[in-house]
């Protein structure tokens, strides 16, 4: 999910006396950025945006070799192929400036009087830092056709030009005849099975939008003639050696394209104004619709009309999005399954024109930068589109900067994600706590509440100077601690004193990257990295309460990279390159002074035969789900039954067995994990998944239930219950009946109560009758009381220690009376046991004093204090002296009975059984 923030940024503008934008390409690592007007090539820095440096052809050569018109980049960024008018590639060298000064940077930022330049690993100053460069051409190459699309595979630049050809072309400038193909020396069939296949005639056309996917495994193309289609190259296949074609079904007026690697996705743009995305039907060996990306009139009446056609599209970096622009102005952004996130043609934007103008005025190319939060787009001349004679200077193409946040579950679809509205911008944090905020107390009076308010945390500068951008967030399922990680190191922040605790040590921040993802887990965030000075893949966990210090840290190697990484409970779940998913146990030691962790390996299970390439998993999650459910599986389920598997899209359910051969462990211990079962699909289209976190007896379809998110297709691809049973009062509403069914095609029957209006009034007759019809109740959160404790280093910090009567204790403690989702029955009695010391001759006054005990509630299942993130003040319990005088010695049990309507508390001695009344005052 991706939402626009802030102003358009204009980065270059050209008049009518300089040669207008045409093109521009991101390098490989999204850090440089080309941009080409006909006689000039222009190279940018990411971040700041500036411009490094320009090379402008002279006018001999401008006749000689003719416009620049698009070009490519060498994977590793030291060359830049650009296509010329007159069927010419020119080869350009880009080289770090060393006879530039200053670390050979353009720009340095500077704070304060004193500086001192941060390196990176390469000895290049850090991200705040612009490097210099140069370019010149080194090679040219003339293709004797008109150059029409160009792109690199591999080694090798791929080069189409309009009489047919596919050129191979080397970047030392020479032609590969061998690795060439010619579009009509190959047949095109309607499948996979060559049927029907022919070769290509001249009315076909030649290749002018052409895009290369290694996991779909081969070039999709578009032809001047409209059509499309999917061509496998010869190299990968293990017949005659011969490249084999297959048509995209039903497409006649294609003119452009953009391929989701990630996603196995082949979307293309059309003269109508809308998109068609495309996926392989692997069972029946065809191309077949997934969805159609195309505005409404709800959302914007004759959009088609108004924006013309199709001319631009482009995926996000992360594949979770698509940016899609018209040829007369306009862009949108949609999910990966078609849900419109942004339209900009029904935006209200001030232009001092009269006719109509769309905003961003025509698109020419785009590219998305790092991490998906910049979107830089070349515009054309409003003129142009809209044929309207204006008497003012503002007509010109300009490069300018679109902005965007995204969710943290595009890249990090950890399970404590899911429990808040949370979105990572390049320099802040956006996070809304919806329903679960708690009401303000006077020690939290800055944290914001309601669904309508968000909580922006600006990433501290001190670590984003030298690890902009950040890649993944992570926050805890009480919406009160952050962490973020970046280029190198991670950082974490705690809202209830509104702090960043980074590394204290440079050289550990800069020795780990994160590169797996990141989650809470209790007081501890775990993360999959890359040990840089080790060389290897780790676990790492470090503990919220000590410095950001690896002399803290808990680490378990692993055997190669890890890709996602979540938590089930107190299980650790990772997804590596290799395939393979591996299961450890998190157990708290509290054995030690500082927090510390047993991270100890449970299970390894392969998945090379489920997935198609690592890339393409997307999510990954524990449930205590269950394929069947039956009489003896009536209880809530603890363990994790099912392992849940997204797959491009594909959700798989992998349950478990009694047999399976993908243990892969040698040394089984005695209470060995059950195995997983060969998967089922779930559903198709998936964006996210989760599950709930709660338990709850009273309602276990609910919270035993998987959502999941579908994009345009809501929940298409699963299986739907056949009858629906509503309540309240709106059921009885033939609108809402009708515009159930209309939402749920596979419901056949709807079934409401008898006199549903006054369900909630009768519900309060039949209480007043006869009370004891509710048995129980659910805690919504954990209640428990302030006190203090004796002292133990193994589990308590020193610094709420004090003495009393002589003796070490610790202020402070949260003494849990109720746990969050269990369920209190009526009477049941819950007692704790209090103490104190009331000897000391300033505090005689004390013991004809009522005590007062104060009340805390917290969304966490084991807080030890109350002054944890997410804790706060209830209320107060009032208890008064038994027979009129506390003992000096107090020693006896609070205990607490929730009834019908109330909740009576009373305090009984330990030594003599008397009992006093108390009550609860709620603040």
């Amino acid at each position: 999910m991706y939402f626009p923030v802030g102003w358009p940024k204009y980065l270059k503008e050209t008049q009518h006396d300089s040669p207008p934008l045409q093109y521009i390409i991101s390098s490989c690592d999204r850090m440089l950025f080309a941009i080409l007007c006909e006689d000039t090539i222009s190279i940018w820095y990411c971040k700041p945006p500036v411009q490094i440096v320009n090379y402008t052809q002279s006018q001999r050569d401008l006749d000689k070799f003719g416009a620049y018109t698009l070009a490519e980049w060498k994977p590793d960024s030291s060359m830049i192929a650009v296509m010329t008018s007159k069927h010419h590639v020119i080869f350009f060298k880009v080289d770090l400036d060393i006879s530039v000064p200053n670390h050979h940077c353009l720009y340095v930022q500077q704070e304060g009087k004193l500086y001192n330049t941060k390196k990176d690993l390469n000895g290049i100053p850090d991200s705040d830092s612009v490097p210099a460069i140069k370019i010149g051409p080194c090679s040219q190459l003339d293709l004797e056709a008109s150059i029409t699309c160009c792109l690199c595979v591999r080694e090798d630049l791929v080069i189409a030009t309009s009489d047919g050809h596919l050129n191979r072309i080397k970047w030392n400038g020479t032609k590969s005849e061998k690795n060439s193909l010619f579009i009509r020396d190959f047949p095109v069939s309607m499948d996979f099975q060559n049927t029907k296949a022919a070769k290509l005639t001249e009315s076909d056309g030649y290749v002018v939008h052409m895009e290369y996917s290694p996991i779909i495994g081969g070039y999709i193309m578009v032809l001047s003639s409209g059509r499309a289609m999917f061509v496998i190259p010869p190299s990968t296949k293990a017949d005659n050696g011969v490249a084999q074609g297959v048509w995209v079904k039903d497409l006649k007026d294609t003119v452009c394209l953009a391929v989701n690697h990630r996603y196995r996705l082949m979307a293309f743009g059309c003269k109508s104004g809308a998109g068609v995305v495309y996926v392989i039907n692997e069972v029946e060996g065809t191309l077949e619709v997934s969805y159609k990306l195309s505005v409404s009139s709800k959302d914007y009446p004759d959009a088609a009309q108004t924006a013309g056609s199709v001319h631009c599209m482009k995926w996000t970096p992360d594949g979770t999005a698509l940016a899609l622009c018209w040829q007369n102005g306009g862009y949108s952004l949609w999910s990966v399954f078609g849900s419109l996130l942004v339209c900009s043609l029904a935006g209200e934007y001030s232009f001092p024109y009269d006719s109509v103008h769309l905003f961003p005025p025509p698109v020419k190319a785009m590219e998305w930068g790092l991490e998906g939060y910049q979107l830089w787009m070349v515009c054309g001349d409003q003129k142009e589109a809209h044929q309207t004679d204006y008497n003012d200077n503002t007509q010109c193409s300009h490069a300018m900067q679109l902005h965007f946040v995204k969710s943290a579950l595009t890249v990090n679809p950890c399970s404590a994600n899911h429990e808040h509205v949370f979105l990572q911008g390049e320099d802040k944090i956006y996070l809304n706590m919806g329903d679960s905020s708690q009401k303000p107390s006077h020690l939290e009076s800055h944290v914001s509440v309601g669904n309508k308010l968000w909580q922006m945390i600006p990433i501290s500068h001190s670590y984003l100077a030298s690890n902009w951008p950040i890649r993944y967030a992570a926050v805890d399922k009480t919406g009160q601690c952050v962490a973020v990680a970046g280029k190198t190191g991670l950082a974490h922040y705690t809202c209830s004193n509104r702090k960043w605790k980074l590394f204290g040590n440079e050289t550990q921040e800069r020795d780990l990257v994160v590169s797996g993802g990141m989650s809470w887990w209790k007081d501890f965030i775990c993360v999959a990295c890359y040990n840089i000075v080790g060389q290897r893949d780790e676990i790492r966990c470090y503990p919220r309460g000590c410095k950001l210090d690896n002399t803290f840290s808990m680490s378990v190697k692993v055997p190669s990279q890890i890709l996602l990484l979540n938590i089930f409970r107190d299980i650790l779940i990772v997804f590596c390159i290799d395939s393979h998913i591996m299961l450890f146990n998190l157990e708290r030691k509290n054995t030690q002074s500082n927090p510390a962790l047993d991270i100890n390996k449970r299970q390894e299970v392969s998945l090379n035969n489920y997935v198609p390439h690592p890339v393409c998993v997307t999510g990954l999650a524990l449930s205590s789900l269950k394929t069947e459910y039956g009489a003896k599986n009536q209880h809530i389920a603890k363990e994790a039954e099912s392992l849940l598997l997204n797959v491009a899209g594909k959700l798989l359910m992998f349950p478990r067995d009694n047999t399976g051969p993908q243990i892969k462990e040698n040394n089984l211990p005695k209470n060995k994990p059950l195995p997983f079962c060969p998967p089922a699909m779930v559903a198709t289209n998936v964006e996210n998944m989760w599950t709930s976190s709660r338990v709850n007896v009273e309602k276990a379809q609910l919270m035993e239930a998987l959502w999941l998110s579908c994009g345009a297709q809501g929940m298409k691809g699963c299986e739907y219950p056949s009858a629906m049973i509503l309540v309240g009062g709106f059921s009885d509403s033939n609108v809402v009946r009708k515009a159930i069914k209309g939402a749920f095609p596979a419901i056949k029957t709807v079934v409401s109560p008898v006199g549903a209006v006054l369900s909630v009034l009768k519900g309060s007759v039949v209480f007043g009758h006869e009370p004891t019809i509710v048995t129980g109740r659910v805690c919504c959160k954990t209640i428990g009381v302030a006190l203090h404790r004796p002292y133990n280093p193994a589990i308590h910090v020193q610094e709420k220690t004090f003495k009393l009567g002589g003796k070490i204790r610790v202020d402070d403690c949260f003494e849990k009376m109720f746990t969050v989702n269990e369920v209190v029955h009526l009477g049941q009695m819950k007692t704790i046991e209090v103490h104190d010391l009331l000897t000391d001759s300033q505090v005689q006054s004390r013991r004809k004093q009522p005590k007062s005990i104060e009340v805390y509630a917290t969304q966490s299942d084991d807080p030890k204090y109350i002054t944890d993130p997410g804790c706060v003040l209830l209320g107060r319990i009032t208890v008064n002296p038994p027979g009129g005088n506390w003992p000096e010695v107090v020693e006896g049990y609070i205990e607490m009975k929730p009834g019908g309507t109330e909740i009576t508390v009373r305090y009984r001695d330990k030594q003599t059984g008397l009992i006093t009344e108390g009550q609860i005052d709620f603040i």
